[in-house]
């Protein structure tokens, strides 16, 4: 074995001259090099892992600290990444026509794909991103570390039609109310819109009518798509009501957030719309469903 040492100072090794590397041989084959702008090249590997053939330095060289490795990296072990310095611990850029990112999981008997656990991050908030994805206008998929989803739209199946796209699901509370100087006894009302289809919930209780509207609701949060789009709810209950009738519906029409009424006072009559059916005492609980503009 033939040794090169030195113990009271710095070893230099030099390659001097024009694109001249340090070349390291191994029984008459080259196994390793540096090239002048330090980068190095290895035929074998390091800690198990294939780095690359050398002389391959500009596809596949290991970068210096701080650089970019710009081949392929091919590992069949795990990877551990840890860093403090204030920016994403791993990188993925891809400037051709690939993936960036690819994660495959070909163990049949390993229950999961990817597992991300963020244990230091607050939970329960939508505030921290455990994963944000993103183009150069604005993010678009989002989870939270609350574990809620938010995206711009939800396609189902097949299906690539941006019209078909589910792009909105809310709930809240809207007041029922007739305008005017009215008081209530009881005011709730509830509403689910998914898409463009909303429903909503009511139970209005009016104390004093005063110059409130006796035919007329106001305060739906959504206005009904234009157009001849009638909508009429379901009643479930009404008490103290102003006139006699056999019958009652509740209707909005295109365009407006009015609530208006349909009623029938008698079997042989035809429904009448805009009955002034609102007065002290008056009690109605009923829900509709529509398609908001």
């Amino acid at each position: 074995m033939s040794t090169i040492k030195s113990s009271a100072e710095n070893l230099t090794l030099n390659a001097d001259g024009a694109n001249n590397d340090i070349k390291f041989q191994s029984n008459g084959s080259e196994v390793a090099s540096i090239d002048q702008a330090g980068n190095i090249a290895l035929s074998g590997t390091v800690d198990g892992v294939d780095v690359a053939a050398a002389g391959t330095l500009a596809s596949a060289a290991l970068p210096k600290a701080g650089g970019t490795m710009t081949g392929a990296l091919d590992l069949n072990h795990s990877i551990n990444v840890s860093h403090n310095s204030g920016v994403a611990a791993i990188i993925a850029n891809s400037a051709a026509s690939q993936l960036a990112l690819r994660l495959d999981q070909t163990n049949a008997s390993e229950p999961y794909g990817m597992v991300i656990d963020f244990s230091a991050v607050a939970k329960n908030n939508t505030t921290n991103y455990f994963i944000l994805c993103e183009d150069s206008s604005a993010a678009k998929f989002k989870v939270f570390s609350s574990g809620q989803v938010q995206t711009p739209s939800v396609l189902f199946g097949t299906d690539t039609a941006a019209a078909n796209a589910l792009n909105d699901y809310e709930e809240g509370t809207w007041t029922p109310n007739v305008g005017g100087t009215a008081t209530y006894n009881t005011q709730v009302g509830k509403y689910t819109k998914i898409g463009n289809m909303v429903t909503l919930v009511c139970e209005m209780n009016i104390n004093a009518l005063n110059n409130g509207s006796a035919q007329t609701m106001y305060g739906a949060p959504f206005t009904p798509i234009a157009g001849a789009h009638t909508a009429s709810g379901a009643i479930g209950y009404a008490s103290g009501l102003a006139v006699n009738i056999i019958s009652l519906t509740f209707r909005m029409d295109g365009g407006s957030t009015n609530i208006s009424n349909a009623i029938l006072t008698s079997a042989t009559d035809t429904t009448a719309s805009g009955g002034a059916i609102f007065g002290n005492g008056a009690r109605v609980l009923f829900s509709i469903t529509y398609i908001a503009a």
